[in-house]
């Protein structure tokens, strides 16, 4: 058999070594995101409130983005569950922290700010971070970035209506917690981390914010 001319040959192999390359050229990462907060409300459902917002953040290929967002919203649904379970640790666990992997959370921090008067003593909070053009104000940090069990008490307790809401029983307030997600496609969805959480407002109130005459 007669082997084909030098320049048939070179051809196929150019042609081999080009269809090669295009294999293995690199696929171009997509980043998405979803929003996720934290949610209460009162078991009856008259009364609630979000709080502490961040991300889920899923890195894919760019031809696929809505895997992108199923592992954001993973990261996000397994953060709520571990800080819930490891909550009288009062830090942030690993499932929170930001990690550069292709699913992971963003911007978690559960800090809150108590204002009060620069005369007035610590912890104679009366507001959170909503001060209009008060002046004399000094803020103190009430609840860590990892004290989840605290912001979510401090949220029902002195945020909702300022700490001013006269609930049914202030020593036992019975909330449902959990956690909501938005976003595009394959984000929205959300879930609880208790159906029936009990809050002593009124213990709690007492510790930590002031105006008390005006909850009891």
């Amino acid at each position: 058999m007669t082997a084909p001319p030098i320049s048939t040959r070179s051809a196929a192999i150019l042609s081999i070594l080009a269809f090669c390359t295009v294999l293995a050229a690199p696929v171009t990462a997509a980043e998405r995101h979803c929003d996720a907060r934290y949610t209460w409300e009162t078991t009856g459902g008259s009364h609630k409130g979000t709080f502490a917002r961040f991300q889920g953040r899923g890195l894919c290929g760019d031809s696929a983005p809505n895997r992108c967002r199923k592992r954001a919203r993973a990261a996000i649904e397994s953060c709520a569950r571990v800080h819930w379970e490891k909550r009288w640790d009062r830090t942030v666990p690993e499932a929170c922290v930001f990690r550069n992997t292709d699913s992971t959370v963003k911007n978690y921090d559960l800090t809150k700010r108590c204002a009060r008067y620069g005369w007035q003593e610590s912890p104679a909070c009366w507001a959170f971070l909503d001060n209009g053009s008060e002046t004399n104000v000094v803020t103190d940090v009430m609840a860590t970035k990892g004290d989840l069990k605290a912001s979510l008490e401090a949220e029902v307790c002195c945020v909702y209506k300022n700490g001013n809401h006269k609930f049914d029983n202030n020593r036992k307030v019975h909330v449902r917690a959990g956690w909501t997600i938005t976003g595009d496609k394959f984000c929205p969805g959300g879930g609880n981390f208790s159906n029936d959480y009990v809050i002593n407002c009124q213990a709690f109130r007492s510790a930590h914010c002031a105006h008390q005459n005006l909850w009891d």
